[in-house]
């Protein structure tokens, strides 16, 4: 898709003043865990034990934020 195709779709569905979601899709674990109200230890084990999805970059992990909006709704 081009950036003329976007602006063409935009228009034709009449999405101009459509908020658009900007929240980041990877969230460090440092922010995952003051998200879900818990300690750095705590999404570490989450993540182990596979309650929470996430992925290893650059030797740094990351939880999926769809996994956290999860995690919460399930609380």
């Amino acid at each position: 898709m081009t950036g003329r195709d976007l602006i063409i779709y935009i228009l034709e569905n009449h999405l101009e003043d459509v908020e658009i979601e900007t929240k980041p899709f990877l969230v460090p674990l440092d922010k995952a865990a003051v998200e879900l109200g818990c300690g750095l230890a705590g999404v570490k084990a989450l993540l182990s034990i596979g309650k929470i999805k996430g992925i290893r970059l650059n030797g740094k992990y990351y939880i999926f934020s769809t996994e956290i909006e999860r995690a919460k709704r399930n609380a």
